[in-house]
């Protein structure tokens, strides 16, 4: 049986969301160690605000100058054809700045590791697979 050690000298990091620029910068200013974001691709939360291209390098210079780390959501299963979009979409995350990645796909976990090499990743656990669901196309 494995015994559990906390490390009580380790502080939680306090992360809320930031669907918009307006609720990004309510929550650093009102205490955040770290928002989650999405861009328009690749993010469960698609119907929410989320940064275009443009907004997301703005956010993070405007989090990271209040010291708030800044995770983004890749965290939908590409289909076929959205497969050749994603390695420049984690490079510009990259290069905006980000600090992690919230991943819910292996092979995305993989090419995040390649083409978004400073940003850590971390496992998404909103998404679990269901049996006979196949979504990047039949087997």
């Amino acid at each position: 049986m494995q015994k559990w050690s906390i490390d009580m000298k380790k502080k939680p990091e306090l992360l809320c969301p930031a669907g918009d620029m307006e609720k990004l910068k309510m929550a650093v200013l009102y205490g955040a160690d770290a928002v989650y974001l999405a861009g328009t691709s690749f993010g469960m939360r698609s119907f929410t605000g989320n940064f275009t291209a443009e907004e997301l390098p703005e956010a993070v210079r405007f989090a990271h100058s209040h010291g708030v780390r800044v995770h983004a959501a890749v965290n939908t299963m590409p289909r076929n054809n959205e497969a050749a979009q994603l390695p420049e979409y984690l490079r510009s995350l990259d290069a905006a700045g980000v600090d992690a990645l919230i991943l819910a796909d292996l092979g995305v976990f993989t090419m995040a590791g390649k083409f978004a090499p400073n940003c850590e990743r971390h496992v998404c656990a909103a998404r679990r697979p269901r049996a006979g669901a196949f979504p990047c196309g039949d087997p």
